[in-house]
């Protein structure tokens, strides 16, 4: 499940859907087109003579595959999401401004880079439709939250701060000696704790397990459902393929925290109707304090 589906071939032929196992060894694209036992060995065992209709849609998810193996792909400011080649370069790691890890995947890849990155958790979550992976829902969210906080009170602390009066640019004093001398010593280097703090989920090819953590967060940070997290996700990275256990905890998932904000509201409602003066500021306090409210990790 969680996989496009495959269009039928000719009149009459039937909708063919494929699930890829994203986590055995797959061959390129050009490799299966050419069908034939050649393609058999090289793409960890499929059938080796697929009917066009089949052998074009495993062409087209391995495409899709090759397309992001080695790409680190930004969901949000804060949060990035990859494979375990990525994951395991330094150089993109640095390149990225990766800050910190969430390795969903401690049986594919260990903790290589302590002194480059923090290693928020690592996990070792099987790709099974078994697997119960919402219990990793809440430390996941509690891992980017501090990310996104972080950089949330750089932002603010590096807004310009100008005097009542007081014209901004046109350097002082500073500035003209720098100038007379040429430019100056080039800037020091940020020291790692004060860069913008970014977090990386992965797993081993970053589809399914990875994904659904980044999706999950959505839900519950911005308030989407899962189909528009879901959405967003596969925007920034279209190898998104959660399979069929995840999506249904997933949905679980929505159904929990629409329960929950329907309920924070009728009581925020009532908490500020008791509390109201007379400026008839009632409805825009509740409606701003709790239209996406979602629980803390002690309400589950």
């Amino acid at each position: 499940g969680g996989g496009d589906g495959g269009g039928g071939g000719g009149t009459g032929a039937p909708s063919l859907v494929l699930k890829l196992d994203l986590d055995l060894p797959i061959a390129s694209a050009a490799s299966v087109v050419e069908g034939g036992d050649a393609a058999t060995t090289r793409s960890g065992g499929l059938p080796g003579r697929l009917p066009p209709p089949l052998l074009a849609e495993t062409a087209r998810q391995m495409a899709v595959v090759d397309s992001c193996r080695d790409v680190i792909s930004a969901v949000r400011p804060y949060l990035f999401v990859s494979g375990a080649r990525p994951a395991a370069s330094r150089e993109m790691l640095l390149a990225n401004g990766i800050t910190h890890v969430v390795n969903c995947s401690s049986d594919h890849l260990s903790e290589r880079f302590p002194d480059v990155v923090t290693y928020s958790a690592t996990w070792n979550i099987l790709d099974s439709k078994r697997q119960a992976i919402s219990a990793y829902f809440y430390p996941f969210i509690a891992a980017v939250e501090a990310c996104r906080q972080q950089q949330q009170m750089q932002q603010m602390q590096q807004m310009p701060q100008t005097a009542p009066g007081e014209k901004g640019g046109g350097g002082g004093d500073g500035d003209s000696d720098n100038a007379a001398g040429g430019g100056g010593a080039a800037p020091a280097p940020v020291p790692a704790a004060r860069r913008p703090h970014r977090l990386l989920v992965h797993c081993h090819v970053g589809a399914s397990r990875s994904c659904t953590l980044a999706i999950a967060y959505l839900m519950w940070r911005e308030g989407l459902s899962f189909t528009a997290a879901l959405d967003e996700v596969k925007r920034a990275r279209p190898v998104t393929n959660p399979n069929i256990g995840f999506m249904t905890q997933l949905i679980h998932f929505e159904n929990r925290l629409r329960r929950h904000r329907h309920m924070s509201i009728k009581r925020t409602t009532a908490t500020a109707c008791d509390h109201a003066d007379n400026t008839g500021t009632t409805t825009d306090k509740a409606t701003t304090c709790l239209l996406y409210t979602s629980p803390s990790p002690r309400d589950r």
